[in-house]
């Protein structure tokens, strides 16, 4: 139950944009401004936030952060292997790639696992569970912008992609939030500049996923359902087993492993959907891989928990 109801406010808000849109209340115009709106401003903000508020040098957690690096790298690379096999077009595997890839960490990942956790979570676990959504974050969103223009895009200059990234607002955010925290973040900053910054931050998540409801009205989601269900068994399977095995050969058993590899067993994040509208890929498949798997996560998140032992 405490599942579904932390899972719920995801759908009402999705219903909320399709019941506006099918009323003709909300325009089909309205989509790629909202995208747009949390690509640039929105998700920048939450990263920036996010990264400048966390305690890092009181986590003590640097050799476990690392590790979500590494699992996402490896993830993504075994990911992009699988899927290059596939006979489609390079959009198509990039869409699948992109869907298996990133995870609802932050705003569905950190209340799930947290609600995982019973009789554990003291403030260290929280603050832990926190950093550990937050750079699995930011990790599959660089991993992911790399994969989709050197892999499947065909953007082989080196050079390209590295002044591409660097004026990319995810990255600049990334690097922004990494800086602010090195330099401190004292309580009138956070009183003056992390009032608004956290404002936006607080509009990604409903701005997309109202933009999600409106795009799908007129839109059939069991589009593909072969690919479907492949990129919902990687999501929910491949990507927390993988995460398993990292953890498990970096002899990482307690409870950081457990954070770990549930919040690897999110379902597909709707920054997936705003990234394929981003890059014209095939929007109407991603948005029905979130969907499908949010509702599956309802099963399968409690099933690796106790899987985990938990």
């Amino acid at each position: 139950m405490g599942t579904f109801l932390t899972i719920l406010p995801i759908f009402l808000i999705i219903a909320l944009g399709y019941g506006l849109r099918a009323r003709n209340i909300v325009k089909a115009s309205w989509v790629k401004p909202l995208n747009s709106f949390v690509y640039n401003v929105g998700l920048p903000a939450l990263i920036v936030y996010s990264f400048a508020t966390l305690q890092w040098r009181e986590l003590l957690a640097g050799r476990l952060l690392g590790y979500q690096v590494l699992i996402v790298v490896v993830t993504a690379i075994l990911i992009a292997i699988l899927v290059r096999a596939l006979p489609m077009s390079n959009k198509d595997r990039a869409a699948i790639y992109l869907a298996a890839l990133l995870g609802n960490t932050v705003y569905l990942g950190i209340p799930l696992v947290s609600s995982a956790l019973p009789g554990v979570v003291t403030t260290d676990v929280t603050s832990i569970t926190t950093a550990v959504g937050v750079v699995q974050l930011a990790a599959s969103l660089l991993v992911g912008l790399v994969g989709i223009e050197y892999v499947f895009l065909g953007t082989r200059d080196i050079r390209f992609i590295t002044k591409h990234l660097i004026i990319n607002p995810l990255t600049l955010s990334i690097v922004a939030g990494f800086a602010l925290a090195f330099l401190g973040w004292p309580q009138w900053l956070d009183r003056s500049i992390g009032v608004p910054l956290k404002m936006l931050a607080g509009t990604a998540s409903p701005l997309a996923l109202f933009a999600l409801g409106s795009f799908l009205y007129g839109h059939k989601i069991n589009r593909k359902q072969s690919r479907l269900g492949l990129a919902v068994g990687l999501k929910l399977i491949g990507v927390p087993l993988i995460a398993w095995a990292v953890m498990v050969a970096a002899q990482i058993f307690s409870t950081e492993r457990n954070i770990t590899v549930l919040m690897m067993s999110m379902p597909t994040a709707v920054t997936a959907f705003v990234l394929a509208d981003t890059y014209d890929l095939d929007t109407t498949f991603v948005a029905s891989v979130m969907m499908v798997s949010t509702v599956a996560s309802v099963v399968a998140v409690p099933v690796i928990a106790n899987l985990l032992g938990l």
